[in-house]
């Protein structure tokens, strides 16, 4: 399938993210998502909104979840399963910093 077509789920893996607890998040997320081969589950090295991760973006759906917790894992699962949003920890952080994210992805820096 091509990437385009896929769901991304990019999991910030920068240092601040892992010290509260992104690597233990993204192996859930590859665990639940082994095998799909519309969902692919990636690490970013750092979206820039480190105060407030770990920061997980959903593309080309552009749903970026902050303040991830591994007790919220469940719920983004079926959330992207659905095509639906957690509302509670969505678009919480800085637009402008949205901005330019979806603006490299857009473009292709995965």
């Amino acid at each position: 399938m091509e990437t385009e077509k896929r769901t991304m789920v990019l999991v910030c893996h920068n240092v601040d993210c892992k010290s509260r607890g992104a690597e233990e998040i993204v192996q859930r997320l590859k665990e639940a998502f082994a095998g799909h081969d519309q969902v692919e589950v990636r690490t970013y090295m750092c979206f820039g909104t480190c105060h407030e991760g770990p920061n997980i973006v959903i593309y080309p759906q552009r749903h970026w979840y902050s303040g991830v917790q591994l007790s919220d894992v469940p719920e983004l699962i079926q959330a992207i399963k659905n095509g639906t949003r957690v509302e509670r920890i969505c678009d919480k952080t800085d637009p402008n910093a949205r901005g330019l994210i979806y603006n490299l992805l857009d473009a292709g820096v995965y």
